[in-house]
């Protein structure tokens, strides 16, 4: 059996005074204010002296525990923080914006004008045309990524040169290493000396010429 319990809205102005009391206890005096705008109940209810007192009494229960908690003043103040200001600070703040304010409109009336800036590579040549700094900004972006790409690649074809060089080098290197592996693998001679077939190969041209040119001399002498 299913209980239907009609539940209508429920509007301020249906509440007791006693609860619309305690709901008040806990608004600021601006709300209290645009509250008694509303409605002439309202008004009186907000103007009650029974719920200032208690405000009062309530705001003085919480400053006496909220104030045994605040930091002193001399962290609160210049150079430490800039929460509280006295009339000093506030007047020094406001010489020292004077100050700046008079030294950029002395420095900008002395300011180049564009064509001047564009003369001394300062702003790039669009901006003289009346184009946009953002589109300029957009260009000069694109230029830049596009000059990096370019780099990129350039990098990555050096790079590849210098690896096929290495490995050209490296199939050198094992040619000369072979080459003297087989230069020093040679074979005990008579005297226990280890010579190498290429070097004993060497030797025997060289005791053939010197057998040619002493032939050679020796007839010489005959004839003459």
């Amino acid at each position: 059996m299913s209980v239907v319990v009609d539940n209508p809205a429920v509007s301020l102005s249906s509440l007791p005074d006693e609860l619309i009391l305690h709901i008040l206890r806990y608004l600021d005096i601006p709300e209290l204010f645009a509250a008694s705008r509303t409605s002439h109940r309202l008004r009186s209810l907000t103007t009650d002296p029974l719920l200032h007192a208690h405000r009062r009494r309530r705001a003085a229960n919480t400053l006496s525990v909220l104030l045994a908690h605040r930091p002193p003043l001399r962290t609160l103040r210049p150079p430490a923080s800039g929460i509280y200001l006295s009339g000093t600070h506030v007047a020094a703040r406001s010489l020292f914006r004077n100050l700046v304010a008079s030294r950029l409109n002395r420095q900008l009336a002395r300011r180049p004008s564009r064509a001047e800036l564009v003369t001394r590579n300062v702003l790039p040549a669009e901006c003289a045309r009346g184009v946009a700094g953002s589109i300029c900004a957009a260009r000069r972006s694109v230029e830049r990524e596009m000059l990096m790409v370019g780099l990129r690649a350039w990098v990555g074809r050096k790079a590849e040169g210098i690896r096929r060089r290495g490995e050209k080098e490296r199939v050198g290197v094992r040619g000369l290493a072979w080459r003297f592996a087989r230069l020093g693998s040679g074979v005990v001679g008579i005297g226990g000396e280890r010579r190498s077939g290429e070097a004993e190969v060497g030797t025997a041209r060289v005791g053939g010429l010197r057998l040619f040119w002493e032939g050679v001399a020796a007839g010489r002498a005959c004839k003459g």
